[in-house]
């Protein structure tokens, strides 16, 4: 199964870590706000999913 599908997404969620990591900068904070609604907590919640999927996949192999 692969967990990850959206590399870029992945890319972009390391680089607003790496841009917030050592400084404050209020317009960073906000663009970053943005890119967490629209997009690192979807990144999040499919990786969720698929980890309780893969999860109860193998569960399912060990009731056998």
């Amino acid at each position: 199964m692969k967990l990850i599908t959206d590399s870029e997404g992945w890319s972009k969620l390391k680089k607003s870590r790496e841009k917030t990591s050592h400084t404050y900068n209020p317009e960073t904070a906000e663009e970053i706000k943005e890119l967490i609604l629209d997009l690192f907590f979807k990144l999040f919640s499919d990786l969720q999913t698929k980890l309780e999927s893969e999860r109860s996949g193998n569960q399912n192999l060990l009731d056998l």
